[in-house]
């Protein structure tokens, strides 16, 4: 290792005597403050949070979970006391754009669900009714419930025109949580 390369070898620069005016040295010359910045522990917690888009992700899917949660009334088209257990294990409704005959809706809607039992197994085989669309609604007068347990509200994020049966755009698998 040579002395140019080696850390010890760093000296540094003297000052000569003259090569400064010592009024620029007394105009500059400042007081140093020493401004410590003290964070709390949620300071702290939230600048580490911040940093990480994975746990920005899921703040926000926890707090997406909590409103639902909070607003379950708004967001479901039928109330609490009104299961039908008959139609508990029927599978979510696919949200369709597009009917059987290839022509394009700007209103989403969807499709009744038929059955047929398979001989052998005897399960229910569950398939569309092309026949008749219905079209889900969004921001529609429903059943009566309380925002917060508070303020009485009829408003409802989404339904559809009553049919002899529900329509089921999330799982109906009622009978085994109750």
């Amino acid at each position: 290792m040579t002395a140019e390369n080696s850390d010890m070898s760093f000296v540094p620069p003297i000052a000569v005597p003259g090569d400064f005016d010592a009024a620029d040295v007394s105009s500059t010359a400042q007081p140093i403050a020493l401004n410590e910045v003290n964070e709390s522990y949620f300071q702290l917690v939230w600048r580490r949070f911040k940093r990480s888009k994975v746990s920005i992700v899921g703040g926000l899917m926890v707090l997406t979970l909590a409103m639902l949660a909070i607003f379950a009334d708004f967001f479901s088209p039928t109330p609490i006391d009104e299961i039908d257990l008959k139609s508990s294990f029927i599978p979510p409704q696919q949200v369709h754009f597009v009917d059987s005959d290839s022509n394009l809706h700007l209103q989403p809607f969807v499709y009744n669900y038929v059955y047929d039992l398979d001989p052998k197994t005897f399960r229910a085989i569950w398939k569309e009714d092309t026949t008749k669309i219905y079209y889900v609604n969004f921001f529609v007068q429903g059943f009566e419930y309380k925002v917060l347990g508070i303020f009485p509200s009829t408003l409802h994020f989404y339904a559809w025109k009553r049919v002899a049966r529900s329509i089921f755009l999330a799982q109906t698998n009622w009978a085994a949580i109750c």
